[in-house]
């Protein structure tokens, strides 16, 4: 099966272009590796989610009480079987992946290595933290509780207060003056189609730049081994 695939998709010349290429292994080098895997888990959590989440502020009845449709549907999620737990993990590797890109972009800045011929891929990268940063405060403003509604309306005022074009954009994203009734449809769509194609999109072009230039190699390995990649395979 293996010379099959090989004889028409070039297996053999894939995995010693790509699969055996090099890779640091200083930790700090790592937090790229973090930021990209906290990325899939966000997708592979966001699947589950989204298939129990109602983007809508009709208001329903849930024991007794009048929700509004979202929020409800975050009840339902939380008493299903390790709900809570896949939210929670969706929350947390919101978190993670923002820090890491963050301290990612810092030892890029702090050993140079943003300078020639690396700039295409440091405005990449801080494109990429940007988007995560947006991506993840429209996932904030889903469960349409109180306290998200609140946090939501002050990034709503902070992003409308940009001169010229932020009150454009402001309501572009958000439907009208938020809150609306058409605010959690189109954020939800932003949150879980748009941003996350961007993401992929930049990800994809940050990680091919990557590999058509090499790394940087840590200070130590560039005494052991000068003008290579010191490292395990990826």
């Amino acid at each position: 099966m293996y010379r099959w695939l090989d004889e028409r998709l070039s297996l053999t010349r894939f995995n010693k272009k790509f699969l055996r290429k090099a890779f640091p292994v200083h930790h700090s080098f790592f937090l790229g590796e973090i930021t990209m895997f906290a990325f899939i888990t966000l997708v592979l959590t966001g699947i589950f989610l989204s298939f129990n989440y109602e983007p809508s502020t009709r208001i329903v009845k849930v024991a007794g009480r009048e929700l509004p449709a979202a929020y409800a549907s975050i009840l339902y999620i939380d008493s299903l079987p390790f709900g809570a737990v896949l939210r929670s993990v969706h929350h947390w590797s919101a978190n993670i992946m923002i820090a890491a890109a963050f301290l990612h972009l810092l030892r890029i800045l702090v050993t140079g290595a943003y300078k020639k011929p690396r700039e295409i891929n440091w405005l990449i990268g801080l494109g990429l933290l940007g988007v995560a940063v947006v991506t993840a405060f429209t996932g904030y403003s889903l469960p349409f509780d109180a306290f998200s509604v609140t946090a939501t309306q002050i990034g709503y005022g902070i992003g409308a207060s940009m001169p010229y074009i932020g009150e454009w954009i402001s309501k572009v994203i958000f439907g009208g003056e938020y809150p609306t009734m058409h605010s959690i449809p189109r954020v939800y769509s932003l949150h879980v189609l748009w941003f996350p194609l961007l993401l992929m999109a930049l990800l994809g072009l940050h990680m091919l730049i990557m590999i058509k230039q090499k790394h940087t190699q840590p200070a130590y390995a560039k005494k052991v081994a000068p003008g290579k990649i010191l490292g395990v395979p990826m």
